[in-house]
C-alpha cells in the first residue's frame, strides 16, 4: 500500500501556495470536512491568501467554464460538475467557524487551550504582548541579577559594559539570555559540559621549559644575525606564559603559526621549538579551556535559574509565548505518555497540509512528528498528510529554524520527495542570472582559505558545496518562455572618500531613474537590514519619490493621540506636570472643559474624573466618547485615533489591564497604511512569499557572517541539541578539536541561512532585477559578502556602466506591464515627511538625563518617546555636533544640504532644518563655543569621545544600578605614558536662556553632570576631582562651568 503521504520540495516560483490550495480543494470536493483538515504556515499573511485562493478556485469551478476545466485537469477528476464545487462552496462556508487555515503558532495556541490541564496550565491562559513579555524578561532579568552576590554580578556584567556599545547591559544580557535560552529548551542536560579539558604539563616539565627559554636558539636572517622579529615575538610568548596571561600567550602569531604548521616572516618554526611549544600548547588547552568549561557551566546554570524566575512571573500573570507552547507540546508529544495532539479538540484530525516547512525549529517539528509519522503511514483510512518548502529559502536561522528537517523528511517518514522547479513567476533572463550564480556558488572567492591570515575556510567551501548540490536548474513555464527581462550589475562609483552615505546616494539615484524609466512597475528596494531601508527611504524621498516600508506606522505621530496618551498617563500619575502641560496644551483641554490656571491640582481632580470614567465605562468605549466630543477631525486623525481606540477595545479583554501597560503598548505598535507607492523598501526577510515587477539589491556590503553568541551541534536534526558553548575567538578554537568543530557547525548553518537570503531576494522578481555593488575598494568592503559572490561569479567591465549587463537584456520589458495603481505615484510626489520614535524600554538602569533638576521627570521618561518637533531640533543639532573632533577654522557651520541629509537619515522633519542651520551658525559664531571645540596646542595628547554611549554598573546608596547613556564630548588628557590623566565633559543645551535665567539652568542640569562624572570616571579609573564639567548653551553662546 504505498503511503499517503507527499513531501514536495518546491523552488521559488514555482507554485508552492497553489499546490497546497489545490490539494486542500480536493480534499473538500472529496467530501472530507474542513473540522479533519489543517493547512498551517509561517505568517497570517499566507494562511489569509491560502484561505482565499481555496475559496475562489472553489467559487470559480462552481460557475463551470475554463475554472472548472482548469480544476478538473488539476485533479483529475474528470466528471467533476460546477453542481458539485457549489455543494463543496456551501458546506466550507457554512463551517467556516471550524476552518482551520492558520499559522504555526496559531495551531498550537489552539492546542494548548484543548489540553491546557495536560499542560499544567490556567485555563484563562493568554498569549503576552509583545510590551507585556518584554517587561516580564526585563523583570525576570532584574530578579536574577538581584540573587547574584556582587562579584557575580560584577563577572556577568564585566564583559558586556566594555567598549562603550550602543545596547545597554540589561538588553544585550537579554539578548544573550534569550539566544541561549531558545536553544537549551531541546537540549540534552550535559549539553553545556562537553568539552575536554587536557591534563596540564606537570610542575617539573612546565619549570623546566621555563629554565631554559631564554636559551632558546632562534632563526637567523640571511645575513646569520639573530632575526629580532623572532627574538622578539619569542620574548614576549615567554613573558606571556611567565605572567600566566594565557589569553596573550595563545594569541602570539609565532605560538600560532606553530598550530598551523605556518612561517613567520618567512621562517618556519624550528624543529627544536615544536616541542617545547607543544608543552605551552598542553598548558594553554588546560587553562583556557577549563575557563570555557566553567563559563559554559555557568551559562546553563544562568539560563535555568532565569527559566524559573520568568515562569514563576508568566504563571502570576497567566500568560505565555509562542515559543513556550512548542516547548511545552513538544515535551508533551514526545514523552513516554505523550497524547495525540489531533484529537481532544472538536473533531478528529485527518489531513494535514504544512506550508514552508524550511522554517520549521526542532521544537515545533517534535511537536507535530507522531502526527505526522501517524498520517504518513498506510491504514486503510482516508488520512493524508502534505509537507512543502524549499530548503534554499530557509531565512529564520535566528529563530533556530532547521531547514535539515525538511531535507530530510522523505528519509524519516519513510517518503521519496518530489521536485518541484519550474517557475511561474520570473522572466528567463532572471532565472538564467540565478542559475548562473548558484550554480558555480562554491566557487566564488569569499571561500577561499586566507593565507595571510592563515584561516582556513574547508567547512564554508564544503557548506557552499552542498547548498549548490541542492541547486537544481531553474526553467520557465510556458506562459512565462517570451516574458521580457533584464538583469544588470552596478557600481558605485569611486570618489575622495569610500562610505555607505555614497552607496546610499547611488543606489537612490538608480532607483529614481528606474522608477521614472518604468513609471507602471512595483521596484522593491530589498536590504538586509532596517537602517539601511531606512536611510533608502529617507533618501528617496529627497528625490521626490515616495516608497513604502513595510513596518507599518507608529500611532503617535499625531497630535491627538500623544495628548490622549498623556491624559491616560495623568491617571496613574495625577500630579505629573508634563502629562498636565501636554493635556492642556492640545485640543483635549477644550473637550474636558479645563482650565490651565488650576495648576497640578487641576490635573489631580481630571485624573480623578477620567479614573472614574474609564472604570464605569471601559478604556475602548471612553476612548471612543472622547474622540466623538472632538467634533470635526481630519482623515488623518480619525484613522489614528480609531487604531488607538482599536488597541483599548482589543486591551480591554486582556488580563493585564493596567494604564501603564497600555500605554508601553501604544508606543510600540506599528499599524499598517495601505499605500499606492509602486517603489517598496523591504527587507529580504519580509519579501518571503512576495513578489515584484523589479528588484534592486543595493545593500551587498555586510559580511556573510557574524559571530553568534551561541554555538550549537545537532548531530540528528530530528533530535535534540549534543553540544552547546559560549562563542570563542579563533585562538582558542584552535585548543580543542571539539571546540573547532563545534563553531564550523554554526559557520556552516549560518552560511546556508544566507546563501539562502540572497537566493530569496534575487527570485522575488518578475522582470529585472539590479544588483548594486560599492566602490572596488579592498580596504574598506571585505570581500567576504555578497558584492564578492557577485565580483567572483559574472566577468565585470569596470569601465563601462552598468559593469554587467545579460546578454538577452530587453530594455524594453517595462511596456509589458499592465497599471497596477489607482493613483500612481511618480518622481514629482511630494516629498515624505519622516518622524522619529520607537517603543520604550522600561529597564533596570538609570539615566544621567534623568536627574535633570534633581529629581526625575516621570513622564518625560514615557512621554519623551513620543515624536514631536521641538526634541527633532535637539536631536538634530547634537548629531551634527557629534562629527566634530576638531573645529576647523574655516567651519562656521552646517549647510542646508548637510542638514537636510542628516534630518532624512534620522527621520526627523526637513522644517527643522533651516531653524537648526540658523542656531549652529551662531553658536559657531560665539568665541566660547569655537573655543571650546577648537584644537588645543597639545591635541595629539587627547582623545576625543564624541556622543559617547555607555553601560556601566555603579554603586548607588550602598546598591548597585546599571546607568545607560550616551556623553555628548568628553575631551581626555593622556599623559606621557598614554594614560589618562585628566578629562573634560562637555554637554550641549539647545534651550533658549536668558543672563537671568542662566545660573537657575546650570542648577538645574548639574545633577546630570555630576552622573557624568562617575560614569567618566568608572569607565577611565580617573579621580572625579580631575574630571571637569562644562555646559554649552548653543542658543546664547555661553560656555559654563559646572
Amino acid at each position: 500500500m504505498s503511503s499517503p503521504g507527499e513531501i514536495l520540495l518546491a523552488s521559488a516560483g514555482s507554485g508552492k501556495t497553489f499546490q497546497l490550495s489545490l490539494r486542500y480543494a480536493g480534499l473538500v470536493l472529496r467530501g472530507v470536512s474542513v473540522k479533519n483538515i489543517l493547512a498551517a504556515t509561517f505568517t497570517r499573511k499566507s494562511a489569509g491568501e491560502i484561505q482565499s485562493r481555496i475559496l475562489a478556485r472553489i467559487a470559480g469551478a462552481a460557475e463551470g467554464g475554463e475554472d472548472l476545466k482548469d480544476l478538473r485537469k488539476f485533479l483529475k477528476q474528470p466528471d467533476l460538475k460546477a453542481v458539485d464545487c457549489g455543494e463543496a462552496l456551501v458546506r466550507v462556508v457554512n463551517d467556516l467557524a471550524h476552518l482551520r487555515i492558520k499559522t504555526l503558532d496559531g495551531w498550537f495556541a489552539q492546542l494548548a487551550r484543548g489540553f491546557a490541564p495536560d499542560l499544567g496550565l490556567d485555563a484563562a491562559w493568554a498569549m503576552l504582548e509583545e510590551v507585556e513579555d518584554q517587561a516580564l524578561r526585563t523583570r525576570s532579568v532584574e530578579e536574577l541579577l538581584g540573587e547574584l552576590d556582587p562579584d557575580q554580578r560584577r563577572v556577568l556584567l564585566s564583559d558586556l559594559q566594555k567598549g562603550g556599545s550602543k545596547a545597554g547591559v540589561i538588553s544585550q544580557l537579554m539578548s544573550s539570555i534569550e539566544i541561549g535560552r531558545s536553544r537549551q529548551r531541546w537540549a540534552t542536560a550535559d549539553a553545556w559540559d562537553q568539552i575536554d579539558v587536557p591534563k596540564a604539563p606537570s610542575k617539573t616539565v612546565w619549570q623546566a621549559l621555563l629554565d631554559d627559554a631564554d636559551g632558546w636558539e632562534l632563526p637567523q636572517t640571511k645575513a646569520g644575525k639573530p632575526d629580532k622579529r623572532w627574538g622578539n615575538a619569542v620574548h614576549a610568548l615567554v613573558e606571556c606564559v611567565r605572567e600566566e596571561d594565557w589569553l596573550g600567550a595563545v594569541s602570539n602569531t609565532v605560538f600560532q603559526r606553530s598550530l598551523d604548521n605556518g612561517t613567520y616572516f618567512n621562517q618556519p618554526v624550528p624543529d627544536h621549538l615544536l616541542e617545547p611549544f607543544g608543552i605551552i600548547r598542553d598548558r594553554l588547552a588546560h587553562e583556557l579551556l577549563r575557563q570555557v568549561r566553567k563559563q559554559n557551566v555557568a551559562q546553563a546554570e544562568l539560563l535555568s535559574r532565569f527559566g524559573g524566575i520568568h515562569q514563576e512571573l508568566q504563571r502570576a500573570q497567566g500568560g505565555l509565548r509562542f515559543d513556550d507552547l512548542s516547548a511545552l507540546l513538544a515535551e508533551a508529544a514526545s514523552g513516554e505518555q505523550a497524547f495525540d495532539l489531533s484529537y481532544r479538540l472538536d473533531a478528529q484530525l485527518d489531513h494535514v497540509l504544512l506550508d514552508e516547512y524550511q522554517d520549521t525549529n526542532a521544537l515545533q517539528h517534535a511537536s507535530l512528528d507522531r502526527t505526522l509519522q501517524e498520517l504518513a503511514t498506510p491504514s486503510g483510512e482516508d488520512r493524508s498528510m502534505f509537507v512543502v518548502g524549499d530548503p534554499k529559502q530557509s531565512i529564520y536561522g535566528f529563530r533556530q529554524a532547521e531547514p535539515r528537517l525538511l531535507i530530510g523528511l522523505g528519509d524519516h517518514l519513510g517518503i521519496v520527495p518530489e521536485g518541484l522547479d519550474r517557475n511561474y513567476r520570473s522572466s528567463p533572463v532572471v532565472l538564467s542570472a540565478v542559475n548562473e550564480l548558484f550554480s558555480q556558488i562554491a566557487e566564488a572567492t569569499p571561500f577561499e582559505d586566507d593565507q595571510k591570515k592563515h584561516v582556513d575556510r574547508l567547512h564554508l567551501r564544503e557548506a557552499a558545496a552542498d547548498w549548490q548540490e541542492s541547486f537544481t536548474e531553474h526553467t520557465s513555464s510556458d506562459s512565462n518562455a517570451s516574458m521580457p527581462g533584464a538583469v544588470r550589475i552596478w557600481q558605485a562609483p569611486e570618489g575622495d572618500e569610500y562610505s555607505k552615505d555614497q552607496l546610499l546616494d547611488y543606489a537612490a539615484d538608480h532607483v529614481a531613474r528606474l522608477h521614472e524609466q518604468a513609471p507602471k512597475a512595483v521596484i522593491a528596494v530589498l536590504t538586509r537590514s532596517k537602517d539601511f531601508g531606512q536611510q533608502m527611504i529617507a533618501r528617496l524621498a529627497l528625490r521626490g519619490v515616495a516608497a513604502a516600508g513595510d513596518g507599518g506606522h507608529s500611532i503617535t505621530d499625531c497630535e491627538l493621540v500623544r495628548a490622549s496618551l498623556a491624559l491616560l498617563y495623568l491617571v496613574d500619575h495625577p500630579g505629573d506636570g508634563y502629562a498636565w502641560a501636554m493635556v492642556t496644551g492640545s485640543k483635549l483641554a477644550g473637550v474636558l472643559e479645563l482650565e490651565v490656571d488650576d495648576g497640578l491640582k487641576g490635573g489631580q481632580v481630571l485624573a480623578h474624573r477620567v479614573r472614574t470614567e474609564i472604570l464605569s465605562k471601559g478604556l475602548g468605549p471612553w476612548l471612543a466618547d472622547l474622540r466623538d466630543r472632538l467634533g470635526e477631525l481630519t482623515l488623518f486623525e480619525h484613522q489614528r485615533l480609531e487604531s488607538l481606540i482599536t488597541a483599548a477595545h482589543a486591551w480591554s479583554a486582556r488580563i493585564d489591564v493596567r494604564l501603564g501597560t497600555f500605554f508601553d503598548h501604544v508606543l510600540g505598535m506599528k499599524v499598517g497604511v495601505e499605500s499606492d507607492a509602486l517603489v517598496r523598501v523591504v527587507t529580504i526577510h519580509a519579501s518571503k512569499g512576495l513578489e515584484y515587477d523589479a528588484v534592486v539589491l543595493p545593500e551587498l556590503i555586510n559580511l556573510l557572517e557574524k559571530p553568534p553568541t551561541v554555538v550549537s551541534s545537532r548531530p540528528d536534526a530530528y533530535g535534540k541539541i549534543e553540544a552547546m558553548s559560549l562563542y570563542q575567538k579563533r585562538e582558542i578554537r584552535a585548543l580543542s578539536g571539539d571546540l573547532k568543530a563545534l563553531h564550523e557547525v554554526e559557520d556552516r548553518a549560518q552560511l546556508h541561512d544566507t546563501l539562502c537570503t540572497l537566493y530569496v531576494a534575487m527570485t522575488r522578481a518578475r522582470h529585472s532585477v539590479d544588483l548594486i555593488l560599492p566602490a572596488e575598494n579592498p580596504t574598506k568592503w571585505n570581500k567576504r559578502t555578497f558584492a564578492g559572490i557577485v565580483r567572483s561569479t559574472f566577468v565585470l567591465d569596470l569601465d563601462s556602466e552598468p559593469v554587467w549587463s545579460h546578454p538577452d537584456c530587453n530594455d524594453d520589458w517595462p511596456s509589458a506591464l499592465e497599471d497596477k495603481s489607482v493613483a500612481q505615484s511618480t518622481s514629482k510626489s511630494k516629498p515624505l515627511e519622516l518622524t522619529a520614535g520607537g517603543p520604550l524600554r522600561s529597564l533596570v538602569h538609570r539615566s544621567p538625563s534623568a536627574t535633570e533638576g534633581g529629581h526625575s521627570k516621570t513622564a518625560a521618561a514615557w512621554l519623551d518617546a513620543i515624536p514631536a518637533g521641538a526634541a527633532d531640533w535637539g536631536t538634530l543639532a547634537h548629531e551634527w555636533l557629534s562629527q566634530i573632533e576638531w573645529l576647523e577654522a574655516e567651519n562656521t557651520g552646517p549647510t542646508v544640504e548637510d542638514l537636510t541629509k542628516l534630518a532624512a537619515c534620522l527621520g526627523i522633519s526637513q522644517k527643522v532644518v533651516p531653524g537648526v542651520q540658523k542656531l549652529l551658525i551662531k553658536a559657531l559664531g560665539a568665541p566660547a563655543i569655537r573655543e571650546l571645540l577648537s584644537a588645543p596646542m597639545n591635541s595629539d595628547t587627547s582623545e576625543v569621545w564624541c556622543e559617547r554611549r555607555f553601560s556601566v554598573l555603579l554603586a548607588e546608596e550602598g546598591n548597585e544600578e546599571i546607568w545607560n547613556g550616551s556623553i555628548d564630548r568628553a575631551v581626555l588628557h593622556l599623559g606621557a605614558q598614554g594614560i589618562h590623566e585628566k578629562a573634560t565633559i562637555i554637554d550641549y543645551k539647545t534651550d533658549s536662556v536668558s543672563a537671568e535665567d542662566l545660573e537657575g539652568r546650570v542648577k538645574h542640569y548639574a545633577p546630570q553632570l555630576e552622573a557624568y562624572r562617575r560614569v567618566i570616571s568608572a569607565l577611565t579609573g580617573l579621580d572625579r576631582n580631575d574630571i571637569t564639567l562644562k555646559l554649552a548653551f548653543l542658543v546664547p553662546g555661553v560656555v559654563v562651568d559646572c
